[in-house]
């Protein structure tokens, strides 16, 4: 069994509401190649609702993850509150037509399985709440437009990363040549 895999018995389940709580921890994010989130510290919720067409599941997700600052590289907590639903059907009950018509009307994730499996993995839809709820650009909080982890402004720190390179960049002197070129 694989450490990203989070299996939930469902076969022996009747109708009705369960819920589970897990925990999200390194080794859980560790497990997939390219997650963002390499530290975490997260609380797991799943509601799920066994009916008679299949499964559906309310997956809730809260902590904080460690996650590089975009800038200055510097690690920093990020606090992490996210839900979502996805939808498991059986596939028996479904027509090829009637499967493509539900995919396209529904707005929710949906999955197919079928009534003789035993379990369901819902490790890849906890991965996906927490990637998804984070934020396009990695900075933590300014005081002051200061950072308030590597205590400096984020113009000066790329200012200061632009100067360094270009005194210590050695320009190829190729590229002196083809600077030379005419068009």
């Amino acid at each position: 069994m694989e450490e990203h895999s989070i299996w939930i018995e469902v076969l022996s389940l009747k109708q009705g509401v369960y819920e589970y709580k897990f925990v999200l921890d390194d080794a859980f994010f560790h497990a997939f190649e390219h997650s963002i989130i390499q530290k975490a510290n997260l609380n797991a919720q799943i509601q799920l609702k066994k009916a008679h067409y299949g499964i559906d599941t309310r997956l809730y997700v809260e902590g904080q993850v460690i996650v590089p600052c975009d800038i200055c590289a510097e690690e920093f907590a990020l606090p992490i509150q996210a839900k979502d639903e996805v939808l498991y059907r059986y596939k028996e009950y479904f027509s090829e037509q009637e499967k493509k018509n539900l995919e396209d009307k529904e707005e929710r994730e949906l999955r197919w399985f079928s009534v003789i499996d035993k379990q369901i993995n819902v490790g890849q839809e906890f991965y996906e709440v927490a990637h998804v709820k984070l934020p396009m650009r990695l900075c933590p909080a300014q005081k002051n437009g200061i950072c308030v982890v590597c205590q400096k402004k984020p113009e000066e720190w790329l200012n200061q990363v632009t100067k360094s390179n270009q005194d210590t960049e050695d320009i190829d002197p190729r590229w002196n040549d083809l600077k030379k070129i005419k068009f």
